[in-house]
């Protein structure tokens, strides 16, 4: 199998995994597996050939290279996802800290007349 082939299967692999529905149980195992195989793919990426050589591998080539953009988009959907997720997490414990301790942030002097004379 040549390293265009190898390249391009990696990609697919990739493809799909990401089509899969990503949710909050399964989306550490999803990016683990997209890791690998990106990290994979790289290793091929840097062996290809600079001249291909079979009408086969142009075919290839130019179906990534289509891909591409879309496989970028559906990583930067799932990260966005993934950072609101960890803003509403934030947001929420900071709201159950104010609950349990509503008067943490009120500061000693509110309301007490201090002296300032000599």
């Amino acid at each position: 199998m040549s390293e265009v082939t190898a390249y391009y299967k990696l990609t697919m692999e990739l493809k799909e995994l990401l089509q899969q529905k990503v949710t909050n149980s399964n989306r550490e195992e999803v990016l683990q597996e997209a890791n690998r195989i990106l990290d994979q793919r790289e290793l091929k990426m840097q062996k290809l050939p600079e001249a291909l050589e079979t009408e086969e591998e142009k075919q290839q080539i130019k179906a990534v290279l289509k891909l591409d953009p879309a496989l970028q988009k559906r990583f930067q959907i799932i990260f966005t996802d993934l950072k609101t997720e960890m803003r509403n997490t934030k947001k929420q414990r900071n709201s159950n800290q104010k609950y349990t301790n509503p008067y943490q942030n009120v500061s000693n002097y509110d309301g007490m007349f201090l002296d300032k004379k000599k």
